[in-house]
């Protein structure tokens, strides 16, 4: 019925999910690849993460059941308000079958600044944070496209993730930012590519036009696209350090930060 040509009437666009469906001997692949209008002045890195379980939501214990995927390879040469990520597709094997399974893209801010105890060295601090959700699976399928999704101010709360586990997730996200437990950031997004394993190399040839941003209000579009900015990440690197020394130093740091934001929060 896709693909059929009805006389007068102009093919429906052909859609990749709907082709095979999904088998957990293949899992997920995703890749966070660029966010637009970052509401901060430093650094972004961020996690990827399914839920449920949501398990590095809920403390120590659970998260090494879990890992969250670091998104950290960023691209100096974009820019600060809307930067790039060159990690690609991550592999998420054997992730079960759950209707209401949700991709969890949490974004954080990371400013570097010298050291007042330490000369020469560096401080690496978490300051702000955003996240987003993403539902997975649509009548046993996993989507298979890029999609622009909105930002929510801070980190996902327990009680949010519960009720993602519980329903549809762009009914659930708008039901929670009615009640205003959730808060959207304007004009704030982030692009990310998801597949079924078997088939991320499809989206390769995907365009700017063929993104997905059905999570976006339709009526208020226009203050998704990219902000005016001046300023590089590349500008943003501490003198004496060459690009691969920061990018290898900031991934370190960044690792080190969220495992020990994650004990001193859950002991």
């Amino acid at each position: 019925m896709k693909l059929s040509k009805l006389v007068d009437d102009k093919p429906v666009t052909f859609n990749l999910t709907y082709i095979s469906r999904y088998l957990t001997t293949f899992g997920i692949k995703v890749s966070v690849d660029r966010a637009r209008n970052v509401p901060w002045s430093n650094f972004t890195l961020a996690l990827a993460s399914f839920n449920p379980p949501g398990a590095y939501y809920y403390g120590s214990p659970w998260a090494k059941y879990d890992h969250p995927v670091f998104i950290e390879n960023i691209d100096f040469n974009s820019l600060q308000k809307c930067p790039m990520w060159l990690d690609n597709f991550k592999s998420f094997p054997r992730r079960v079958y759950n209707k209401y399974l949700t991709l969890i893209v949490h974004l954080y801010e990371v400013a570097v600044s010298p050291s007042p105890v330490e000369a020469e060295a560096l401080k690496y601090e978490i300051k702000d944070q955003v996240w987003t959700a993403f539902q997975v699976f649509s009548k046993g399928y996993c989507h298979t496209a890029i999609y622009q999704l909105p930002l929510y101010q801070g980190a996902p709360t327990q009680d949010a993730l519960a009720a993602l586990a519980r329903g549809e997730c762009p009914s659930v996200l708008d039901d929670l930012v009615q009640k205003n437990t959730i808060f959207q950031m304007k004009g704030a997004s982030v692009l990310v590519s998801i597949a079924d394993g078997r088939r991320d190399e499809e989206l390769a040839r995907y365009s700017e036009q063929h993104i997905n941003r059905s999570y976006l209000s339709s009526e208020l579009l226009e203050p998704y696209e990219p902000e005016p900015s001046n300023m590089f990440l590349r500008q943003l690197i501490p003198a004496g350090l060459s690009v691969e020394d920061f990018k290898r130093q900031l991934s370190q740091r960044f690792r080190e930060v969220c495992t020990l934001k994650l004990e001193i929060l859950f002991i």
